[in-house]
């Protein structure tokens, strides 16, 4: 199994659990947007927390995952 898809519980798990979080801050942040260009916003972030949310636990970082800040980081990458 490759390094990026630990197999300890799985990281698919602990994303779902942060993911409330982070839609609903993306929804806050990009509430000023058009629709369209809104919905895309949400849905790129919420890709960005997944790819950095799994590399997280890739490095054995899980146990300081935050919702906020990683909300936050991937707002900015938008």
């Amino acid at each position: 199994m490759s390094a990026l898809y630990p197999s300890s519980s799985g990281w698919q798990a602990g994303f779902l659990q942060v993911l409330p979080a982070v839609q609903t801050h993306a929804q806050i942040k990009f509430r000023a947007l058009p629709a369209e260009r809104r919905e895309e916003a949400i849905q790129e972030a919420i890709a960005a927390t997944c790819l950095n949310y799994q590399l997280a636990v890739a490095q054995g970082k899980q146990k300081v995952i935050r919702p906020g800040p990683l909300a936050d980081f991937a707002i900015r990458h938008v």
